[in-house]
């Protein structure tokens, strides 16, 4: 179970590694997703969640958080 759960974790954070240009689908992938997340819960009156508020997160900022937090 240990090793099933680092290859999941090593498959999550790779994205990272990959070519640039690869890497840049990958990142605008997620950015919309968070993005549309945090567009709901503001729809909801919810808080926001971290690096889902559009209107304030620096998306350069958010992959370096998400790269050194991994």
């Amino acid at each position: 179970m240990q090793a099933l759960s680092a290859m999941l974790k090593a498959s999550d954070i790779s994205n990272p590694t990959r070519p640039l240009q690869v890497y840049a689908v990958w990142v605008e992938g997620i950015m919309k997703e968070f993005f549309a997340q945090g567009d709901a819960e503001r729809t909801l009156g919810l808080p926001i969640s971290m690096n889902c508020d559009r209107e304030n997160v620096a998306v350069p900022n958010c992959q370096v958080g998400f790269i050194l937090a991994s």
